[in-house]
């Protein structure tokens, strides 16, 4: 069974994400995690994205499992970071080449503990995924067309600022 929704017992500080929005979402995510010594991380991550490697920071894969749309990390040393890589579509909160919609209610990248973000009634409403704690993000992202985020950008394609999530949308 999947494990229940639950508040995180750790934050993410820092998140640097780097997205190449076509066709699927293509996404590293290197986290900064607090207290940085628990044996096991929960995070969410949309079931349409496909993790492909979870890392420390040196490169030493550390041991996950997928049960939907959470993600859980297990590590047996304090971390001074976690690299999730990963990528997928979804047909609602999309990207191509063009446009994109990605909302930071959403979990297009790993966010902090377990959260049910779709009601299991027929009716099948979005729960909006809402961090309680505020990241500092830095994220590269790579796409054809014009984007607008919540943060500011600070270079071409690059993004940087705190918030408690991070949203793009552009087209």
């Amino acid at each position: 069974t999947p494990p229940a929704e639950s508040i995180p017992d750790f934050s993410i500080t820092e998140c640097v994400l780097s997205l190449d929005a076509g066709r699927y979402l293509r996404g590293e995510a290197e986290l900064c995690v607090s207290p940085s010594n628990l044996t096991t991380y929960g995070f969410t991550l949309h079931h349409d994205y496909q993790v492909h490697a979870v890392t420390d920071r040196n490169g030493q894969a550390l041991s996950f499992s997928r049960k939907g749309d959470f993600l859980t990390i297990e590590t047996d040393h304090a971390q001074n970071g976690i690299v999730i890589s990963y990528s997928g579509a979804n047909n609602t909160f999309y990207t191509t080449r063009k446009s994109l919609f990605l909302p930071g209610y959403f979990p297009y990248y790993p966010m902090a503990g377990y959260h049910v973000f779709f009601t299991s009634d027929p009716s099948y409403q979005i729960i909006p995924c809402i961090q309680d704690t505020t990241t500092l993000f830095t994220v590269t992202l790579s796409n054809g067309g014009k984007v607008y985020a919540n943060l500011p950008q600070t270079e071409p394609g690059v993004f940087q600022g705190t918030a408690t999530a991070v949203s793009f949308i552009g087209g």
